[in-house]
């Protein structure tokens, strides 16, 4: 039981820094596109960064872009998003590749049951992933066909994550790869009602590091710095009003894109 709690609220940190760093921003690597070397048609795993294949390897797709530099754009944007923010920013073994000159048939855009076009990757994707040589990863499929943006909840193993970059911000980017990212590292949504036709059985809608049964779970799980106004115990969490969530809003509340906004309501909801 002691390592699950000493996981999870390691987990829960994350989340908690994830919000105070949207807050503070600040200076960060990758500001600006970067460079791959190889033909723009042939198929390629390259790293953008000092590889530590034991670490963590994010790595991003290309599905849809006709414009090979305007898909380097959007990864430097994201690059600099995660590397930004602690605790990714203090990580020595943290690395990031991009994979590019796929077959464009390995993604598709389905439906789901409600009817929202939603890009789906065949196993085949993996195959590509063996050229970057690791162990284990976070695959990113960048695309830019019309998708809803989903990631799978996996604290430990491979995990996919599919986010629609057309006509986004850089902020909005940066939100929303942020907010699917802790996904991928075990986080749920910090939400008291469900958003969008996701499965009562899926992890989503589990208690899980960021998302306690009840405040006495949480304060045994999380010990909060009550000095910090913009932690607390928040009832509304993974879809159940009664669940208790750390902070009012978070990057893995709302996902939303004015963080300084979120950090102000936060911090005045404490006082």
């Amino acid at each position: 039981m002691h390592a699950v709690a000493t996981r999870w609220s390691w987990h829960y940190l994350l989340s908690a820094l994830l919000t105070v760093a949207a807050c503070a921003g600040g200076d960060h690597p990758f500001e600006t596109r970067p460079t791959v070397k190889g033909e723009p048609d042939s198929t390629v795993c390259a790293a953008l960064s000092p590889v530590d294949r034991h670490g963590l390897n994010l790595v991003f797709y290309n599905d849809g872009y006709s414009d090979r530099e305007a898909f380097l754009a959007d990864v430097a944007t994201m690059s600099a998003a995660v590397a930004g923010v602690a605790p990714f920013s203090t990580f020595s073994a943290l690395s990031f590749f991009v994979i590019m000159g796929a077959d464009p048939a390995v993604c598709q855009t389905t439906l789901t049951s409600s009817g929202r076009p939603q890009v789906k990757c065949s196993p085949e994707v993996n195959q590509y992933v063996t050229h970057c040589n690791l162990d284990n990863f976070r695959l990113i499929v960048l695309t830019h066909e019309p998708s809803t943006s989903y990631s799978v909840v996996s604290t430990y193993k491979s995990s996919l994550l599919v986010l629609p970059t057309a006509n986004l911000s850089a902020p909005t980017l940066k939100a929303m790869f942020l907010h699917e990212l802790g996904h991928q590292l075990g986080l749920v949504d910090e939400k008291a009602r469900a958003l969008g036709p996701v499965p009562a059985d899926s992890a989503a809608f589990q208690p899980g590091p960021n998302c306690a049964p009840d405040v006495k779970t949480a304060q045994q799980w999380w010990r909060l710095d009550r000095d910090d106004p913009a932690l607390g115990y928040y009832f509304g969490c993974a879809g159940n009003a009664r669940w208790v969530r750390p902070t009012a809003d978070s990057l893995m509340n709302s996902g939303a894109t004015r963080p300084t906004d979120r950090c102000r309501r936060a911090t005045s909801s404490r006082r």
